[in-house]
């Protein structure tokens, strides 16, 4: 059951969640009368640990992954498509 809900919410509503939640998070601490670098750091962990909870898939499976071309850097070419394959 949670695998089918989970499938349901894709990725930019649980970023935003999560952001918004630091900042309003952020905000509530300041208006309680937190020192604004504390505030910060707890809406930072808040923020983490969110990040953290949230399920992630890598893009590609592992199989399709050329561990060769990945780490080729002989020429600037080579760097550029291995910084192009390893963005996705």
């Amino acid at each position: 059951m949670l695998a089918s809900l989970t499938s349901l919410i894709r990725w930019p509503l649980p970023a935003l969640l999560a952001w918004g939640g630091s900042w309003l998070l952020h905000a509530l601490l300041l208006r309680l009368g937190w020192p604004a670098w504390l505030a910060a750091s707890a809406a930072t962990l808040a923020g983490v640990a969110m990040g953290l909870l949230a399920p992630s898939t890598p893009r590609l499976q592992e199989e399709w992954i050329d561990v060769e071309e990945l780490t080729d850097l002989s020429s600037v070419d080579a760097a550029r498509t291995t910084s192009h394959l390893a963005r996705g």
